[in-house]
């Protein structure tokens, strides 16, 4: 008999925007040709979610603990593949209106005019900073819960996750292709590296597929709230981060994957997050 449930914010939030995603799914259900099998996936993802919270109830542990504070954190990677129904549910990418964006604010491509800097080693580096995006969150993470400090553990995580979920959102509302694709017919100058840049952008091809997932930039938002909680909450990771995201934030476009619309999409996601997502968090956390 479960005697009481220990819920973080964060479950709520992840289990609110799988719901959400069931009802699209219903919604649209005439579009979508995997409708059953999206939904039983939905259903097993919030088992997972929910599993470790009921779990604690009835028995505690380090591991019991340890799953229950990672788990959304596991499951956004899941979520993420849904982005793939985007052209099922909003079928007209809206790559045109980003491009002219960007050239009402600048007077040009700027992935054309970056050209006039690429260079191999620059590539290099700026594809390896790219991947910064997948271990920053994870390492300020680790050390928090390390360290035993759960509400600054929750907070960091709930705001994150917020900041995804929201550019998921958008991917929905304003699909786009990116740069590389739209843009690659005025492009001279192909991106080579030296060593890695080649198999990190077919790696990450591979796992994440090609999505209408440009605006907002997930990549800025992510690492700007993690750069944030970490000068907050951990100071000496946050001068290791720095370099790194300047250079990811640069590398979005450099490496033709956004245009400068979608970073500035991305920094005001940030900002939106690292203002409100405590106090969400806080609100979610009296609520559960």
């Amino acid at each position: 008999m479960i005697k009481t449930r220990i819920h973080k914010p964060v479950d709520a939030l992840s289990f609110f925007f799988l719901l959400f995603l069931v009802l699209l799914v219903l919604l649209y259900y005439d579009r979508i040709p995997d409708l059953w099998p999206r939904m039983v996936r939905y259903f097993l993802l919030m088992g997972l979610l929910a599993g470790p919270v009921y779990a604690r109830g009835v028995w505690d542990g380090p591991f019991l603990r340890f799953l229950h504070s990672f788990m959304p954190v596991a499951l956004v990677a899941l979520i993420y593949d849904s982005m793939d129904m985007v052209p099922y549910i909003n079928p007209q990418d809206r790559d045109g209106w980003l491009i002219q964006l960007d050239l009402y604010l600048l007077g040009t491509h700027p992935t054309v005019w970056l050209e006039r800097i690429t260079a191999p080693w620059l590539t290099e580096l700026m594809q390896v900073s790219y991947t910064a995006y997948y271990f920053m969150p994870i390492i300020l993470a680790g050390v928090l819960y390390r360290q035993g400090r759960d509400e600054e553990f929750d907070i960091t995580v709930f705001s994150t996750i917020l900041s995804l979920y929201i550019s998921f959102i958008g991917y929905m509302l304003v699909p786009a292709l990116g740069p590389r694709f739209t843009l690659a017919n005025l492009q001279k100058i192909e991106l080579k590296g030296l060593l890695l840049a080649e198999p990190i952008r077919q790696t990450l091809d591979f796992l994440e597929g090609i999505k209408r997932d440009a605006f907002p930039s997930g990549h800025t938002a992510v690492v700007v709230v993690v750069l944030y909680f970490a000068h907050r909450y951990q100071r000496s990771l946050y001068y290791i981060f720095l370099p790194f995201v300047l250079a990811l934030v640069f590398s979005t476009v450099y490496a033709r994957y956004h245009y400068v619309v979608d970073v500035l999409a991305g920094l005001l996601l940030a900002l939106f997050c690292v203002l409100l997502g405590p106090r969400l968090s806080a609100t979610f956390k009296r609520l559960i």
